[in-house]
């Protein structure tokens, strides 16, 4: 049976603790800190029928639509079309949208450096996306 006690803290005659090889591994940082989403939009109406921005941001967005088309318009329509960087061009369309507000998610998928027009005709048009920023 165990009756006696030592406290190696107190004694100068304790033995060094074991060695262990801890390894430690070495990750590389990104040079961005913190990723930030912006979100961002393009406005088209009949003052200005057609608009151009540029989608910036580190990734790849998705483009949403929202127009009004006004009771009685006279053949409305709505486009959207992107030029991504390597001169790839994708369009999307509402050649004869119905009277109201309407809301059309993810109609384009786009890279950073893409070029976004919307042009609409007897319509209000937005739109939007979220880009990915470093700050």
């Amino acid at each position: 049976m165990y009756t006696a006690s030592r406290d190696c803290c107190s004694s100068y005659r304790c033995p060094p603790p074991p060695c262990v090889y801890v390894p430690v591994v070495w990750v590389p940082m990104p040079a961005c800190c913190e990723t930030i989403t912006v979100p961002r939009d393009l406005t088209a109406d009949a003052k200005t029928a057609t608009q151009t921005s540029l989608v910036g941001g580190a990734d790849q967005v998705s483009l949403s639509v929202e127009y009004l088309v006004p009771q009685g318009a006279v053949s409305p329509s709505v486009k959207v079309s992107s030029t991504a960087p390597d001169g790839t061009i994708s369009d999307w369309f509402a050649t004869a949208p119905s009277a109201g507000y309407q809301v059309q998610e993810a109609v384009l998928s786009v890279k950073a450096g893409t070029m976004v027009t919307l042009t609409v005709k007897s319509a209000t048009a937005r739109v939007r996306w979220c880009e990915r920023i470093c700050c």
